[in-house]
């Protein structure tokens, strides 16, 4: 979504916008893409990087080619201070997490129950961000619910689907799953539609892509934590 509108941005503008992605999410191929972007002589870079410090030496190099670099969707941590970035535009992650963790608290009560957290990546800081948040909101509002440990999914819907299904057969006082982002949130209302344990077992997802909206409409997810990616790729480009 943040690079549908990039793009339309662009082509009002007349600018020539190049999609370029690695395979995995994996950060090393992404230094490859910047390094050649840089060889290229690119006009400006918009950035979605996976981890800070991979990216450091290739911003570096952008900055002393003189290519503006705009980082979008990251954290606010190290990103945010760089000096070798023209811009930094992102939701608050920590606040997306916040805002699940009080919808899941209204929808299953503060009782003694068992709540999943699905996430995407270890180590990337705007996933640790959505986590945290929402298990400070489920402290806060909700603690006698009994949140589970980080799961990871890795960018992978499939991998999602395993990740509940196997929630749901372990714990029987299951009441709800949060996921962080498109690819869980996927996986999750896919899993939970599969055991027909909708609506006994809430769903809230982060984002808000058509196949997730789907499941929202089908009443498989419960909440929907949608911020505005097509606004943030306008804005960058």
């Amino acid at each position: 979504t943040l690079w549908d509108g990039a793009a339309a941005t662009a082509a009002q503008l007349g600018v020539k916008f190049v999609e370029e992605a690695p395979s995995t999410s994996d950060p090393t191929q992404q230094v490859s893409l910047m390094n050649n972007a840089i060889v290229d002589r690119v006009s400006a870079i918009i950035l979605s990087g996976l981890e800070y410090q991979p990216m450091v030496a290739p911003m570096a190099a952008a900055y002393k080619a003189h290519i503006p670099v705009i980082l979008v969707n990251n954290s606010e941590a190290n990103f945010h201070n760089t000096k070798y970035a023209l811009s930094f535009i992102t939701s608050g992650n920590y606040n997306l997490g916040y805002a699940g963790g009080e919808q899941m608290a209204r929808l299953v009560g503060n009782r003694d129950v068992t709540v999943g957290d699905i996430n995407e990546e270890i180590g990337i800081v705007a996933d640790i961000q959505r986590s945290t948040g929402f298990e400070a909101a489920m402290k806060k509002l909700a603690p006698k619910v009994t949140v589970l440990p980080i799961q990871y999914a890795h960018s992978s819907i499939s991998q999602a689907y395993s990740l509940a299904t196997d929630l749901i057969a372990a714990h029987s006082n299951l009441a709800g799953i949060y996921a962080c982002d498109a690819f869980t949130g996927q996986g999750v209302g896919t899993a939970v539609k599969a055991a027909n344990k909708a609506p006994k077992v809430k769903v809230v997802v982060v984002d808000a892509e058509p196949q997730e909206v789907a499941l929202l409409k089908q009443g498989v997810i419960e909440a929907l934590i949608a911020h505005k990616p097509w606004f943030v790729g306008q804005l960058s480009t």
